[in-house]
């Protein structure tokens, strides 16, 4: 009776055949359209994958490449179309790219074609003024000192007084040029000063530092700039593959100085939020274990007794010192090559990995701590974002809500696990087994196996 008369004040559950009421706009890009589909999706807590896909591809816009895409093909889950939505939306953005820029040089072709007639105008006012001759006057005496500023820079390039910045550059695949306008928006890129001098080449354009003067190609602070950033490990997956090494010069590097890394990542919110955050939290554990340690000792949370057995190292080729890689369930997507380091203090998400969730960046909480271990640096986290994880399907499926840093820097893996995820799900990992051992959802221990050949491919990609 009870349970009739307030049957309207239920909270209703949703379903994912809300999902069609989603819909691309006309000018919403597609980057926005999935940004919204996935925020809705990840809030549907029975999410039919298989029937998900139509409301997904009849919302995409009528006529439009991806969806043309779709209607060919017959996806079972979401993960592969997600995939594929990254590439069609890298295409759209670059194509908008090119057209802003083609659009932009019709505007600066008007505004020089205004700029030629006023200059016009003023040339003849002018030899109707007195002022004509002081004018012509100082007009010249520039011109010569502009020529004569170009005299000496020309004599000290030809006497060798010029040095580049580097003595070797890296062999592209792809030229300089083309890499800026594909990755302009970054902001990795140091920009240049402006350039003042007069007599510059009208019929020249440099994107780098958005004047007259030089082509973008030939642009020797674009050189160096990008050659700056390729030896801080971006833009690596423009670089030529050669025998011998990846500069232009030959440089005795040997194997290990390629390798690049990532031992033990500290930092996180679990220390605190900020260095004195940290040393707080500190004092803090000290004096509860001090506390703890004048009174008899409190038992653990319960949970079920582990063990590793002979079965699991089976599959497992031996001898090996192989990380422990295995593929997971986050919001909704299936990702792969994901490192579980029980040396890491924090969950660990690669900007790359994080875009293709198709989530926004207006969802990442801004955050003021380093994490300290990337290529013996400290790294200023994007943010940090609470996700959904699961391991394992059906009745051994164990899935809590794990707290993730996103970082901007190049690595072999799209996502790191770490202390506080492998605590959360009480588990224990054996490197040795390739093993993680947890508590499902219903109290019982149960396994996740690693993948050894991932773990190798892994590693050879951080030889390249």
């Amino acid at each position: 009776m009870f349970s009739t008369h307030f049957v309207s004040n239920r909270r209703r559950e949703r379903t994912t055949g809300e999902l069609l009421s989603i819909k691309q706009g006309a000018n919403e890009s597609l980057r926005d359209y999935f940004g919204r589909f996935n925020v809705e999706a990840v809030s549907i807590p029975r999410l039919q994958q298989d029937v998900a896909i139509l409301p997904l591809m009849t919302g995409v816009k009528e006529g439009s490449p991806f969806r043309n895409y779709l209607c060919r093909k017959s996806y079972t889950s979401l993960g592969p179309v997600l995939g594929k939505a990254n590439d069609y939306i890298r295409g759209e953005e670059f194509d908008k790219a090119a057209s802003s820029r083609e659009s932009e040089k019709k505007d600066d072709k008007q505004i020089k074609e205004k700029g030629r007639e006023v200059d016009r105008g003023r040339d003849e006012r002018k030899q109707e003024s007195n002022m004509v001759k002081r004018g012509n006057d100082r007009e010249r005496e520039s011109e010569k000192y502009d020529r004569d500023r170009r005299d000496r820079e020309k004599s000290s390039r030809e006497g060798g007084e010029h040095k580049e910045r580097f003595d070797a550059y890296t062999q592209l695949t792809t030229l300089r040029s083309q890499i800026f306008l594909m990755n302009k928006d970054s902001d990795k890129w140091q920009r240049p000063r402006q350039m003042f001098h007069k007599n510059r080449d009208k019929s020249k354009w440099c994107d780098f530092h958005g004047d007259h003067g030089h082509l973008t190609e030939d642009c020797r602070h674009l050189k160096d700039n990008l050659e700056d950033l390729i030896r801080r490990g971006y833009f690596s997956q423009y670089k030529a593959q050669t025998k011998e090494s990846d500069l232009v010069k030959p440089a005795n590097r040997n194997v290990q100085s390629r390798i690049s890394e990532i031992h033990v990542i500290s930092g996180g919110p679990i220390h605190g939020g900020s260095i004195n955050g940290a040393k707080a939290s500190l004092k803090e554990f000290r004096h509860h274990v001090n506390f703890n340690a004048s009174l008899p000792w409190k038992n653990p949370p319960a949970m079920p007794a582990m063990s590793f057995m002979l079965e699991d190292a089976k599959h497992v080729v031996y001898p090996h010192d192989d990380p422990l890689v295995v593929t997971l369930k986050i919001s909704n997507c299936l990702v792969h090559r994901i490192s579980v380091d029980g040396g890491s203090s924090a969950n660990i998400l690669y900007l790359s990995t994080f875009e293709k969730l198709m989530i926004g960046r207006e969802f990442l909480k801004p955050v003021r701590y380093p994490v300290i271990g990337f290529t013996e640096a400290s790294v200023v986290p994007e943010g940090l974002i609470s996700l959904p994880v699961r391991i394992g399907e059906n009745d051994i499926a164990r899935d809590v809500m794990a707290e993730f840093l996103v970082v901007d820097v190049p690595g072999a893996y799209n996502a790191i696990i770490g202390r506080p995820f492998i605590q959360d799900v009480q588990g224990v990992v054996s490197t040795y087994h390739l093993t993680m051992l947890y508590v499902s959802n219903g109290g019982s221990t149960s396994r996740l196996k690693g993948n050894q050949e991932m773990a190798r491919s892994c590693y050879l990609t951080t030889l390249k």
